[in-house]
Formats: structure tokens, C-alpha cells, sequence
């Protein structure tokens, strides 16, 4: 069900697709899946959408992997629910900064930024 790219293969999902996934509301995952037709009819959350997956009720709720992982396993569904190792989708996520607070802080700014990145390199080995 996954690409070369080890990303979510549309067209083989819609093939299978029962009842659609759901993800956050205004999250871009959400509306991601809305533009791919793919989103359930009834939006959820979280915790009542990993209920549903379990139910057979959802085919899948989409959040962060690493998000993804930690909410399973603190749930009474661990045993019934499992993380994709494949991806939905790749995205950058940008941090808007007050212009006036980044001339005060560059250093401090720049260095969050490179750290941010370092540990994003380390988690995706």
C-alpha cells in the first residue's frame, strides 16, 4: 500500500478504503485527506478515533509518527492498534518569528533552529 517512496499509495488505499481516515481537525494531514477524498464523513478525536480503528469503524487516524507511537502505546488499545511504518505524507513545518524578538535573540533563534534540525536528522536515521 505504500510507494517506492514509502509513502501512502492513494490509489491502492481508495481500492480498500472502507470508511476513510480521519486526523486532527484544521491539521494539514486533515485537510490533506479531504483534498484526496479520503477523509471520513464524520471527523473525531483522537482518542474517540483510535476507538473507532479498533471498532473497524475507521481505517485510520493520521497523526506525527512519533506522536502516533506514543498514544498507542499509553492506550487501552495497544494490544489492537499498530503505527504504519509507511508515511501519508512529508512535510516542513516552519516556526513564524516576531521580526522584533528574532533582531533581540539571532543567536539564541539560530542555534534553536540548528539544534531542531541535528535532532530531526538523529530521529529520522
Amino acid at each position: 500500500m505504500f510507494d517506492e517512496n514509502n509513502l501512502l499509495d492513494l490509489a491502492a488505499y481508495k481500492a480498500i478504503q472502507e470508511s476513510g481516515l480521519d486526523a486532527p481537525f484544521a491539521h494539514i494531514s486533515y485537510r490533506y485527506l479531504k483534498q484526496q477524498n479520503v477523509l471520513t464523513p464524520i471527523h473525531t478525536t483522537v482518542d474517540i478515533g483510535l476507538r473507532l480503528v479498533t471498532q473497524g469503524r475507521l481505517d485510520g487516524y493520521v497523526v506525527e509518527q512519533k506522536v502516533a507511537a506514543e498514544l498507542v502505546a499509553n492506550s487501552e488499545y495497544s494490544e489492537q492498534l499498530t503505527i504504519t511504518s509507511g508515511l501519508l505524507m512529508h512535510t516542513y513545518v516552519f516556526s513564524p518569528v516576531n521580526l522584533a524578538f528574532f533582531d533581540k535573540n539571532k543567536k539564541q533563534v539560530t542555534a534553536f533552529w540548528q539544534a531542531l534540525h541535528e535532532a530531526a536528522l538523529q530521529i529520522n536515521k
